[in-house]
């Protein structure tokens, strides 16, 4: 059953999803189960509308705490990518289950 949409516009988060298969992200709201993976930045949409399970993981209290995930968020380093997730806290893994 799909849960609703996970919205990617940043384009780095997006890429790695998309070229990889899987992302680490940060929200501001908590996701768990399959949603249907949607961006505005994909002008011709063949890469939207597809599946992706959406796994929570934890609230993030530390830039340490990225260490980890960072090398599949589609960021360089972890400063890269909390500067970008702003007030997000939420970690969540994100695979895609449609090709």
């Amino acid at each position: 059953m799909v849960e609703g949409v996970i919205w990617f516009n940043y384009p780095r988060a997006f890429n790695q999803l998309m070229t990889e298969g899987e992302v680490f992200t940060l929200r501001k709201t908590i996701k768990n189960g399959v949603y249907v993976v949607l961006s505005k930045l994909v002008l011709n949409p063949p890469k939207t509308g597809r599946l992706a399970k959406v796994e929570y993981i934890g609230q993030v209290s530390s830039r340490e705490e990225l260490e980890d995930y960072v090398r599949k968020s589609g960021y360089k380093t972890v400063d890269d990518w909390v500067k970008e997730a702003k007030d997000a806290v939420h970690l969540h893994r994100v695979l895609l289950l449609t090709p």
